[in-house]
């Protein structure tokens, strides 16, 4: 018998943790409704200091969840193009090889789909140009201007995904972390805040209804309940300056620019090369047109 009543008082003792959490559950869910019904006039403000804080910390929050939405099609590829065209590449190249002559220096390459603008760019105009200097003089104006621009298309590509490659390990996985982690614990912390600060202000009415048998025990509850709030709060500014005084996501934005900026400073370069190559070619295939057409005549 004594050793069924000692059994029976542990599962007391280990279901009484449970039957607090549950009460003071139950108390926090009763202050709020309480409150919302406009029932509880004295209710526990938080310090002006907190309540800036808080402010701050939602706009940084908002920051980071607006641009890793705008900027997650880093982390993909092919997505500065219609991905839907992959498809017709694939009919390109088909089409091309059964036009193509037998010459291995003028294949196309394996159809795949192209990871870039650029490289989708390079390849179409690799597999006209294959098509029609295999068809004409290897010398044709049109057909060298194409691979030209084929090959100046595939390095923009492949500087795309550079670009994209330094985005995604520099700015966007770090702003990522920074939101799941240090702005994600200033989150919780808040949280704890508001339940704090309810269970406080409950235990404070129910010392205010307590008769006069149970004011040591409610008191003390509060006073207990005051300790765990002030705490909470402390612990949440704590958290909530770590996220506004952290210099990593200028950092990160910093490192975004500098990807973008030396995207397009290459692409530049790229382009300033080409431009007068093509230039020049398309002097030339005009001449040669207005030749044909002198001849026609």
């Amino acid at each position: 018998m004594e050793k069924i009543n000692t059994t029976f008082g542990d599962l007391g003792s280990k279901w009484n943790p449970f039957a607090q959490r549950l009460n003071r559950g139950f108390n926090q869910v009763k202050q709020y409704a309480q409150e919302k019904m406009g029932n509880i006039e004295d209710i526990t403000k938080l310090p002006q200091e907190y309540l800036d804080l808080e402010e701050s910390v939602d706009k940084i929050r908002e920051l980071h969840e607006t641009l890793l939405k705008v900027t997650k099609c880093y982390t993909r590829t092919t997505h500065d193009y219609d991905q839907s065209m992959s498809e017709s590449f694939y009919d390109t190249a088909s089409k091309v090889s059964e036009k193509i002559s037998s010459n291995p220096q003028n294949q196309p390459r394996s159809p795949t789909t192209p990871i870039s603008q650029g490289h989708a760019i390079s390849k179409v105009c690799l597999d006209t140009a294959n098509s029609i200097l295999a068809s004409k003089d290897e010398n044709d104006p049109f057909g060298v201007a194409l691979k030209k621009i084929s090959n100046s298309y595939e390095k923009i590509g492949e500087e795309k995904i550079n670009e994209d490659n330094t985005i995604v390990e520099s700015f966007w996985k770090p702003f990522n972390t920074t939101l799941n982690s240090s702005i994600a614990f200033a989150m919780k912390a808040r949280k704890n805040v508001s339940s704090a600060r309810l269970n406080y202000d409950a235990c404070k009415q129910k010392l205010k209804n307590a008769k006069i048998e149970y004011v040591d025990e409610a008191r003390t509850e509060m006073e207990n309940a005051e300790g765990e709030f002030v705490k909470a709060v402390e612990d949440a500014m704590a958290k909530m300056k770590v996220v506004i005084e952290s210099s990593e996501p200028l950092k990160n934005l910093n490192a975004f620019i500098e990807a973008q900026l030396e995207y397009h400073k290459k692409c530049y370069e790229i382009l300033s090369e080409l431009s007068p190559e093509i230039n020049e070619l398309e002097l030339n295939n005009e001449a040669i047109l207005r030749e044909k057409a002198l001849s026609n005549q």
